[in-house]
């Protein structure tokens, strides 16, 4: 233990008591730090402690004495004989190899492997002082001290209560302290130093309270709280009547940026300061076109969109569109748009792009497309075009008129003209696109049937048994019937079968030939030109044109008229009688 250490506490020697471990110079013993008895002095200790903030306070207790066997070498006790750094002397230090036996240096020994010494890297003289202790080397394998292990250096001072830097003094020099601090207290006892008291960190006050407010000769006070009891210059005048002084009500920093300006506040009567007068103060940005800050930040019109009174575009000027302008107004663009010509609900399908997007015919996709009309034989092709109002598309085909429908009822592939239906489809029923059927009732009769001399119009001509051949040769139709042509004088004689029917089943007619020769006898004509029944030169001036050849129908001329039914010729021949008696 060196002889700063102590181990009882309070334990006293001359001058000096134990306190924390050290040997200190004891205040109640009388003694000065010689041993001497104290000088009292006659003066009155101030509570205010005289140390101004930051100040370092030497609080190092002062060196009485070293004990046997060490010495006094630079303000620390060592022991001469084992002290490397003091061996022998002081300031005498052995080489890194040397170690200091009984006040020599020596080369260091060779140890045993496993030997253990204790050890200590720190300066001279600091070992076993405050938190400094020695450590333990080793012996290692090549018989070599090894590294020393554990031993505690010097360290700086922190607020602790502990001797860090090993000097014999605790807390010394008020480390982590000096800086102004805020005791809690009002007014100017709230003024403060932090100082290290016992290990601690504390805000000590610097200053403490007057008995009374300090007015000044002008009774107007200092500007502080000095008895500390929460206001300012309390019981004192504020100014002098009269006087007048700078003054700014805005927020700190901004007087004398943009337009921001300090006014003047005057003391009234009862010596009190007035409103600050005159001061222009931060309002909000404006948005002039003025290059004035308002709100006095050091920047023109931040935050406006635009200054008030510009204009600018607005709308678009695509399709239908057109462009209109408008207008700033408290740093903020319009919202109305003057003379705009907006885009429309919808797009119109005429060629113009209403709803100003690009696109003429956006919504009309299929325009201009191919596109049919009506059904079945009326379905026609057309073209996709735009509707005349617009709001779409329709077709532009017409329909085809359709087809003439017959009604067949005979199904002979003609239809009833009287029956005609125009129509895009079939009507229900037998109905066919081919009319023209004079006898829908009759299948044999239709246009373009085989003519047949039996009293019909088969083919549909519109004349009944106009058909050539009808009755092969020699034979001609009569009446709807096939007959004999047989001649009055001719090589057979004989009449016609006028007014039969000769079809093959006639009996009367059979062989086309008359069987039997009488009658009435009248004349062929009428009048009479052909008395005997014969061409000859009896007849008058009226030639009957060969009538009385052949008795029937239409062969008298000039207004003569062939009796029909008989002749007047009364011979027999082959035995066949024509039967007349059908008029």
């Amino acid at each position: 233990m060196s002889g700063l250490e102590c181990a009882d506490e309070n334990a006293t020697r001359p001058g000096e008591v134990c306190q924390d471990g050290y040997w200190r110079i004891d205040a109640d013993a009388g003694l000065d730090a010689e041993g001497g008895a104290d000088v009292e002095l006659d003066v009155e200790l101030d509570a205010t402690p005289d140390v101004e903030p930051g100040e370092d306070v030497d609080t190092t207790p002062d060196i009485v004495e070293c004990v046997a066997p060490e010495e006094l070498c630079g303000g620390a006790c060592v022991d001469l004989d084992t002290d490397v750094a003091n061996c022998g002397a002081c300031g005498t230090s052995c080489a890194g190899a040397e170690e200091c036996v009984a006040g020599a240096c020596v080369p260091e020994a060779a140890c045993e492997v496993g030997d253990e010494r204790s050890c200590y890297t720190g300066p001279a003289g600091t070992k076993g002082v405050g938190s400094c202790e020695a450590g333990l080397q080793v012996c290692n394998s090549d018989n070599e001290w090894g590294d020393c292990q554990g031993d505690v250096t010097p360290q700086d001072e922190v607020c602790n209560g502990e001797d860090d830097n090993c000097d014999g003094a605790v807390d010394e020099n008020n480390p982590e302290g000096g800086a102004s601090c805020d005791t809690g207290a009002l007014g100017i006892c709230a003024d403060g130093v932090e100082t290290c008291t016992e290990g601690a960190i504390e805000c000590v006050p610097t200053r403490s309270a007057s008995p009374a407010e300090e007015c000044g000769t002008d009774g107007t006070g200092n500007g502080q709280d000095n008895d500390c009891n929460g206001q300012v210059d309390d019981g004192c005048a504020s100014c002098v009547p009269g006087e007048s002084k700078p003054c700014y009500s805005g927020p700190p920093g901004t007087e004398g940026v943009g337009v921001c300006d300090g006014g003047a506040q005057t003391c009234n009567g009862n010596g009190e300061w007035g409103a600050c007068q005159g001061d222009i103060t931060p309002s909000a940005e404006l948005c002039n076109d003025d290059g004035k800050d308002e709100n006095c930040d050091g920047a023109v019109n931040e935050g406006c969109a635009c200054l008030n009174g510009a204009t600018e575009s607005c709308g678009t000027d695509v399709g239908m569109c057109s462009t209109g302008v408008r207008t700033c107004v408290d740093g903020k663009w319009g919202t109305e748009c003057a003379g705009e010509v907006g885009p429309a609900p919808a797009e119109l399908c005429d060629g113009s792009d209403h709803d100003c997007d690009g696109d003429t015919h956006n919504g009309f996709e299929g325009l201009g497309t191919e596109c049919f009309v009506g059904v079945g034989a009326c379905r026609n092709a057309g073209t996709m075009v735009c509707k005349g109002d617009g709001s779409g598309l329709e077709c532009d085909g017409t329909p085809l008129p359709g087809l003439t429908y017959y009604l067949d009822s005979d199904g002979d592939g003609f239809g009833d003209s009287a029956s005609a239906v125009t129509a895009c489809e079939p009507p229900s029923g037998d109905h066919i696109l081919t009319g023209g059927d004079c006898d829908d009732s009759n299948a044999d009769i239709y246009p373009g049937a085989t003519e047949l001399c039996d009293g019909l119009d088969n083919n549909c001509s519109g004349t009944i048994d106009d058909g050539s051949n009808m009755c092969g040769a020699d034979q001609s139709c009569q009446d709807g019937g096939c007959c004999d042509e047989s001649y009055l004088g001719g090589p057979n004689g004989g009449n016609s079968c006028n007014g039969q029917l000769c079809n093959g089943d006639d009996a009367h007619c059979a062989s086309g030939f008359c069987e039997d020769i009488t009658g009435p006898s009248n004349d062929a004509c009428f009048p009479a030109h052909c008395n005997d029944g014969a061409q000859n030169e009896d007849e008058t001036g009226i030639d009957c044109g060969g009538s009385c050849l052949k008795c029937w129908a239409d062969q008298c001329t000039d207004d003569s008229e062939c009796k029909t039914g008989y002749c007047n010729w009364r011979t027999v021949y082959n035995a066949r009688v024509c039967t007349w008696a059908r008029n």
